[in-house]
C-alpha cells in the first residue's frame, strides 16, 4: 500500500510468474530462480513507481510516449534489444511486458528532478529528487506484506523479506 494506492496480489503474482517463466525460458535447461527474491525486487519497483508517479502528478509534469519511445529505441540501438531485456530481467526482475514503462519511470525521475532544481547541475537535481521522494514516501505511510520485506525509510527500499512466507511449505 502506498497511500492510498494497493498494489494488488494479482499484479505482483502476474509478474512473477512472468519473470520466473522468462528466465527459465531464457536458460538452456532452465534456471532455479528464488521467488522471495524476485518478489521482493517486484514489489520494490511497484512500490517506486507509485511513489514516482505519485510526484509526476502532484508537480504536473509528463512524459509523453514520443519521448519513451525515442529513449527505449536509442538504448535498444546502443546495447541492443535481447540484451537490454535479459539484463533488465535477471538484474531488477522487469519482465519484458514492463520495459517501456521501465524506461518511462526513468524519464519521470528525469522530469521530476529537472522541474525540482530546474538551474542545478546533476548532483543538486539527485539530492532535491532524494529530498522529495524520501518526505513523500514519509506522507505515504507505505506498507508492505511481511512476505515481500518491510520498507525501510532509510534506504528507501524494501528490505527484509520473510522468506518462509514466500515458498511454499511441503507436505508432511
Amino acid at each position: 500500500m502506498v497511500g492510498n494506492q494497493e498494489i494488488s496480489q494479482n499484479t505482483i503474482a502476474s509478474q512473477l510468474n512472468e519473470v520466473k517463466s522468462q528466465i527459465q525460458g531464457g536458460q538452456p535447461g532452465g534456471q532455479l530462480v528464488d521467488g522471495a527474491v524476485l518478489g521482493q525486487q517486484i514489489v520494490n519497483r511497484l512500490v517506486l513507481t507509485e511513489l514516482i508517479n505519485q510526484a509526476v502528478s502532484d508537480l504536473n509534469v509528463s512524459v509523453p510516449q514520443s519521448k519513451v519511445t525515442k529513449f527505449q529505441e536509442g538504448v535498444y540501438s546502443q546495447y541492443g534489444q535481447k540484451q537490454v531485456e535479459q539484463q533488465l530481467l535477471t538484474t531488477q526482475a522487469i519482465p519484458a511486458s514492463e520495459v517501456q514503462d521501465f524506461f518511462r519511470l526513468l524519464l519521470s525521475e528525469e522530469a521530476v528532478s529537472e522541474k525540482l532544481s530546474p538551474t542545478g547541475n546533476t548532483d543538486q537535481r539527485n539530492a532535491a529528487f532524494s529530498k522529495y521522494m524520501a518526505n513523500l514516501a514519509k506522507q505515504s505511510n507505505i506498507e508492505v506484506s511481511p512476505r515481500y520485506g518491510a520498507w525501510d525509510s532509510t534506504q528507501f527500499k524494501v528490505t527484509g523479506a520473510d522468506n518462509e512466507l514466500s515458498s511454499l511449505m511441503s507436505a508432511e
